[in-house]
Order: structure tokens, then sequence, then C-alpha cells
């Protein structure tokens, strides 16, 4: 009797679910042919659409799109409706931010702030709100913004030249803020808004010295033809940012004249603390060798963390293990104490021969789950700590929904295939959620499926040690699979997927890398033919099947390429291989952590070191021995 009704209610369960989805699937057809309507500008069946999808999650988009594709004034009431059905949403946001650039285009300030009472995020609309409040008679409230924001070396939006104009008009902005602006506009490298700021200059000897700030600018090395001789401020400040200027077109030249601009327009040393600091600069980051005195003497003064840091990478870049110790010696002690310059500092004990301290200063690093933590484990001969705070579920999904109705929109979208609204939903709910509330969100997300949106709720809530959520495992079958076929281990598949996308299939770089492991369509189309495919078209490679089967392959292709080793393997996924070979060719034989360290490009420096630490953490997520780097890995001369 007990099994048969167990058996009846499961029946009754099963029709019920296929009732329910049968009827979710049309209510999704109904929604995408409304909503298509509604872009076309057709709006006669949303009333009827409304009432036949009144329980379903995406209802608020019908509206919003009827509201947003044509906005009009006369539907302000409706807005203000929405957006207070719909508070702390993301379509509201985007509505009110969408109806305040109308009534902004309009001058109707009264409007704009009943509609947007806070203050937007945007400049633009930062700019329009205190506009708002200029207008509306809160003019000093508007001056003093006006003011925060004026010293920038870029343009702003047009909405602040209104107000900046305003703030003006009022006596507030003065010859001597135009002239601030200009040298920060000369810092920043926009001579288009110093010739804009020229034009804004009444007084005839600030015009004199705003002109020549710009001929100086155009060509620094005639600093002392185009700039005359005088003892003034101004004409100290343009001589100093002359050399500056100079300095990053041709270091050593700048350097052999630069005392003689000193005295022709007598600079003082606080003068020139800006000159020495770019010329120091430029003489690491172009390693020149000669003026080496100069340089060392130079930041002995300066003693400025971020030129002891390039110091100490030039030091490293020459093997030199005695100015690696003393330049990490000299930095500030936040500085030596950070796990990267502690290593360092260790390396270069080691190589020294105090082999006791270096020893020390490993084993206290290893700790550190970090690249440079596992490096010193290795050093050390300790193990490698992949420790992580356990996050225990507060909320199943229904009590979830209750508490965040946009998981209902998102999951909905999903379903769509709109992944990137989906985002933009999650986004807006990280962002207005409390730290806890980011975590929790972040496990229904995992709970969901929907690894890269778990992996974003880390990100936001700044939780390094919720690896659950960080480091994710979805699609295992798929990603044990090419593992298996390509003789690649799956944790540097999951490694490389989570250094080049957060696990989104959808992603898209800027210069067209597309999905999970960002493949360019060129690679994945010469790939493609080497496994003797037809090559897929650009759009396919966001299918999370064609991306992992190409990139697997590719990535086996560099391994087998580079001998089973990941470090360069690594380094060709994200460079090239051709610009591997010429750091190798140039590097004389380094051990890995110092080729490594100096890899020119900061991007791939950092994006190897991520994807061995990746895959670490993913080899112990996988239950797989963790192995940071190979005993060929290390011995090898790189």
């Amino acid at each position: 009797m007990k099994t048969r009704i167990v058996v009846l209610l499961l029946g009754s369960l099963m029709a019920f679910n296929v009732m329910a989805s049968s009827s979710l699937t049309a209510e999704r057809m109904r929604f995408t042919a409304i909503l298509q309507q509604l872009k076309n500008g057709n709006f006669s069946s949303l009333a009827s659409a409304k009432e036949e999808l009144a329980d379903y999650p995406l209802l608020p988009y019908l509206d919003y799109y009827a509201l947003s594709t044509s906005p009009d004034i006369t539907r302000l009431n409706e807005v203000q409706h929405f957006v207070a059905q719909y508070p702390q949403s993301y379509l509201a946001s985007r509505l009110t931010e969408s109806y305040a650039y109308l009534l902004m285009q309009n001058n109707l300030w009264k409007e704009y702030l009943q509609l947007q009472p806070t203050e937007p995020q945007s400049m633009t609309l930062r700019c329009a709100w205190h506009m708002a409040q200029y207008q509306t008679g809160q003019t000093d409230k508007a001056a003093e913004f006006a003011r925060s924001i004026w010293f920038y070396g870029h343009s702003r939006p047009a909405t602040c030249d209104s107000l900046f104009s305003l703030w003006k008009q009022a006596g507030g902005m003065t010859e001597d803020d135009i002239w601030k602006r200009m040298v920060l506009a000369f810092k920043s490298d926009d001579p288009r808004l110093m010739n804009h700021l020229l034009q804004q200059m009444t007084s005839s000897n600030n015009i004199f010295y705003a002109s020549k700030l710009i001929s100086v600018f155009a060509q620094p090395e005639k600093v002392e033809t185009l700039l005359p001789v005088a003892s003034d401020s101004k004409t100290r400040q343009i001589a100093g940012l002359a050399l500056q200027r100079w300095a990053d077109n041709s270091t050593e030249a700048v350097l052999s004249r630069y005392l003689g601009v000193k005295a022709r327009y007598q600079l003082s040393e606080a003068d020139l603390v800006a000159v020495k600091t770019q010329i120091a600069r430029d003489m690491m980051l172009e390693r020149i060798k000669t003026s080496r005195s100069w340089l060392d003497n130079s930041l002995l003064q300066l003693r400025d963390n971020s030129l002891l840091e390039l110091r100490v990478r030039l030091a490293l870049a020459e093997m030199d293990w005695h100015a690696i110790k003393k330049w990490i010696n000299l930095m500030p002690r936040a500085g030596r104490d950070d796990i990267h310059w502690s290593y360092w500092l260790a390396r270069a004990e080691q190589q020294l021969g105090n082999k006791a301290h270096a020893k020390a200063l490993f084993q206290q690093a290893s700790y550190d789950r970090s690249y440079y933590g596992f490096m010193a484990a290795i050093q050390s001969g300790m193990p490698i700590h992949i420790t992580e705070d356990n996050l225990e579920p507060e909320y199943g999904w229904r009590e979830a929904t209750r508490l965040w109705p946009a998981l209902l929109r998102i999951e909905e979208l999903i379903a769509l295939d709109e992944t990137g609204m989906a985002r933009n939903e999650w986004m807006f709910l990280l962002d207005q959620s409390p730290y806890e509330n980011k975590l929790q969100l972040g496990l229904v997300a995992q709970q969901r499926g929907w690894a890269h949106l778990g992996i974003q709720a880390s990100i936001r809530a700044k939780a390094k040690n919720a690896l659950s959520l960080r480091f994710p495992t979805p699609k295992q079958s798929m990603f044990s699979r090419y593992a298996k076929a390509r003789d690649v281990d799956a944790s540097l598949l999951y490694a490389l997927a989570r250094q080049e996308s957060a696990m989104y299939e959808r992603a898209q770089s800027q210069v067209g890398a597309s999905g999970l492991m960002q493949l360019m369509p060129a690679t994945a189309a010469l790939t493609a033919k080497k496994l003797g495919e037809t090559p897929p078209s650009p759009s396919s490679l966001t299918n999370a099947e064609t991306n992992v089967r190409l990139g697997s392959a590719y990535i086996k292709g560099l391994l087998d390429q580079y001998d089973g080793n990941r470090v360069l393997a690594a380094a060709a996924y994200n460079a090239g291989p051709g610009r591997v070979r010429k750091w190798r060719n140039q590097s004389n034989g380094q051990p890995v952590d110092l080729w490594v360290e100096n890899i020119p490009y900061k991007e791939t420096r950092n994006y190897v070191q991520n994807v061995m630490v990746f895959n670490a953490i993913y080899q112990e997520r996988l239950n797989q021995p963790v192995d940071f780097l190979s005993d060929s890995e290390r011995r090898l001369r790189y």
C-alpha cells in the first residue's frame, strides 16, 4: 500500500513537472515574440501579453523595453511607477539612467532630481545631477563638485563643461586653475585638451606661458631654444616638464643635458625631483648600463619604493645577488615584507652562501598560497600549503529567490541564452549586496551550475580563501574527456580556462579571443586543420565543447614543442612561441624563477605565475598530487 502511494505521488509529481515545463516553454516563446515586437516599435499586444505572463520572471523586461525603446517625457509617471515597483533592480537603474539623459537634454532639472534623488555613478550623469542642483538653488554644492573634478588631465563629458561654465561665470574658476589643468594634461599626454584650455586664457601673460608649455610638449628637446631664460615659477615648471617628457623620448640624451637646463633656468633640487624620478625610471626600464653610479645615488636620494622595486628587477636581470639584497633591504618595511621581495631576499641570501638565513626566510614565505609562496616551499623542501575557508550555504533555492527576486530573472535569462544580460543582472545584484550576501549568492550560483557567476561573487567579495567559489570545476566530464584525449592534465585545462575567461563560455576579448580558453579565430582554424577538422566559425568558439576541444589541442601542441614544460607552454599560450624564443635567446640560461621574473611583459609574467598557481590548486581540487614544478621544469636553464 505504501509503495502504491509513493508511486502515485511520483507519477503526479512527474506529470506536474511536465506540465510546468510545457507551460514555461510556452511562456518563453510568448515572451520572446512580444519582446521582438516591442524592439520593433509594435506595442499593440503588450497589455494582453502582460496578463498571460503575469507570473513569468522576465515580465519586467516587457515594461522596460516598452518604456526604453522610444523614451518619452510624457511617460515619466510610468517610469517612476516602474522604479517604485522594482526598487534596487538592474532594470530600474538602467531605465532611470535612460530617462535622466532625456530630462537633462530638455533642461527639466526639477523632474530630473525627482527621478534621480541621489547622485549617480557615471561622470556624465554626475555632472548633470549637480547641474540640476545648481539650477534648483544648490549653487555652492554644485560649484564645490565642479572644482573637485576640474583638476583632471583628460577631457570631461559635455555635461561637465556646462557645469564648469556656470562655475566660471560665478567667479569660481581662475586662470591659475586653468593653468594647473594644462599641466595635468601635459603629464597625461593630452595636447588636444591643452589647446582647448589655452583658448580659455585671457591674460596675455598666461597666454604666453600656456603657449610655451604647448611648444615644449611638441619638442621637449628644444626647450632651451623655445623657452626664454627667466627665474619665475612657471618658467621653471615648464623647463622641468620638458625634461621629463624628453627623458621619455631619449633618456641618455636628457641625462647628459639636464644639468645645463638646471643651471639655465635656475632649477632647484625640489624642481628636479620629478625629473630625476623620470630619468631613473626610464634608465631601469630600458636597462641602460651607463651612468649606473648616477642612478644609484639618485635612488638613495629619492627613496621612492616603486623605483627601488625597479632597481631590484634590474639587479635580477643582471643576476647581481649583492645588489638584489642591498636594494631590497633599502625598501620601506612594508615593501620588504611583501611575499614577492621576501622570496627574492631569501634567494639572494641563498646565492651569497647565507643558507640558514635563506632557509628561514623560505620557510616563513612557504605558508603563503601564492606563486612566491609555492616557489619558497620548493626551495625549502616544505610542502605546498593550499588552505581555504569552508563555506556553508544558508539558503535553498526557494528561500534565496524570496530574498533576491533577481535570481529568477537570471535563471530565466540563462535559459534563454541571454547570458550577457544575466551577467548584468548578477553584477548589479552583487554590487547592491553586503559581503556576507555576496558569498551566499556565490554559493547559490554554484548550486545552480553557474560557475562563472560564482567566481564573480568571490571576486566582488574579495574572498581569496573561498577556493570552492574561486576555482570551480564545471563540465568535469568534458574537461576530463579532452584531457585524456590530449594526454594533458585536466588541472592544466581548468587553470587555463580559469585564467583566460574566469569560466565564462561567452567571454570575448577586445582583440577577438573567444570562449573558455580564449582562442583567437586564426589559432582555432590552424589547430582544427592540424586535427583534420573543418575550421570553426568565430561565433562557434563560444560553444564550450568546441572551445575546449581546440584549446586542449593547442596547449598540447605547445607542451610537445617544449618537452612538456608548463612554464614555457603557458608563456607561449599568452604571448606566442616567437616571443618565448626571443626571451630565451636573451636570457643566457637563467633558472626558472629568474626567467619568469624577467619576462618583459608584465601581463605574461603575471599570466605564467597565475596559471602555475591555478594548476596546483586544481590538482588539489581534483584529488591529484600537487606538482607545482616538476623536476625537469626546475632543472632546466631557460
